[in-house]
């Protein structure tokens, strides 16, 4: 103990270091026990099937799928306007750890079969995305994927894990949810013409995310 008093004697520094680390882990272990009570989030199972001229129809996953992909809440819909599909999927995370985390589309992709071509980030009039396009058997899809934080949209893993440490410490929250959304890009179609029906459904749906993922 002599020894310790002798070194922060000689270097002082070290005692505003060792200070700004207890202070640290005493934040950290304070929202730790506040187990992020009051995380506010309306039901995504009742998520509504129409969305402007959008029509869905729900697709309930398997619960063995729900329970694997630990998921608090979800939706799950294909939706329709004139000729044109959207497939959406938003995924709640009340809060986030080593079980319970999104799983990555890029990660889960090819585990169905698919390809992935190509991947970019997409600047939208409402957010950057994750732009992926995928084919398998002769067909191709076009996938926008983001995480949402609050108001906080994130294109990418590494923005998310970043997003949510600050937002951990700031606020005692991790709840995030993962949005998806994805169509195919028919035979007469150009990859621009799927980018403008995603970008054209995204303006149906940002309302109720706003309302759903605050």
């Amino acid at each position: 103990m002599t020894s310790v008093k002798n070194e922060l004697s000689k270097h002082p520094q070290l005692s505003y270091i060792l200070v700004a680390l207890v202070l640290m882990l005493a934040i950290v272990s304070y929202f730790d026990a506040r187990a992020e009570q009051d995380t506010p989030s309306k039901p995504l199972l009742d998520f509504p099937l129409v969305l402007g001229n959008w029509v869905g129809r729900s697709q309930p996953m398997n619960i063995s799928i729900v329970d694997f992909l630990k998921v608090s809440d979800y939706t799950l819909a294909d939706y329709i306007s004139s000729d044109q599909r959207v497939n959406l999927y938003i995924a709640y995370y009340q809060s986030l750890d080593e079980e319970a985390f999104p799983h990555s589309p890029r990660q889960c992709i090819p585990g169905g079969g698919w390809e992935i071509v190509s991947v970019s980030d997409k600047m939208l009039p409402q957010r950057e995305v994750r732009r992926v396009k995928i084919e398998r058997n002769g067909y191709t899809q076009l996938v926008y994927y983001w995480y949402q934080q609050g108001s906080d949209s994130l294109a990418g893993e590494y923005q998310l894990k970043w997003n949510t440490m600050l937002r951990s410490l700031s606020e005692g929250r991790t709840d995030t949810s993962l949005v998806r959304l994805t169509t195919l890009i028919a035979k007469e179609e150009s990859e621009s013409d799927a980018d403008a029906r995603l970008i054209s459904f995204i303006e149906n749906l940002d309302h109720e995310l706003a309302y759903r993922l605050d």
